[in-house]
């Protein structure tokens, strides 16, 4: 991607709905526990062991309590979320 680029959020499938977007400033390889560090709810869960489980679901292989593993951050800024059914 290039910066600046539009970034849009969307729901799963079945919905496959945007919810949000903004515009894309960056990527980063960063351990889970920092991500929750510098972008706490901003990462889409409430708490630290909600964005563990969350990062679990599309792993192969379980996350152990002493692991710390590397996600992909990806920035965007100017950040939009949609009131209501945008597609």
């Amino acid at each position: 991607m290039t910066l600046g680029e539009p970034f849009f959020f969307k729901t799963h499938y079945p919905d496959n709905r945007v919810v949000g977007g903004g515009f894309y400033s960056g990527f980063a390889q960063l351990p889970i526990s920092t991500a929750w560090e510098l972008f706490a709810e901003a990462n889409g869960v409430n708490s630290p062991e909600r964005m563990r489980a969350r990062v679990g679901q599309y792993r192969r292989v379980p996350i152990q309590p002493d692991e710390d593993p590397v996600i992909g951050c990806v920035f965007v800024r100017d950040v939009a979320s949609s009131p209501g059914r945008v597609g």
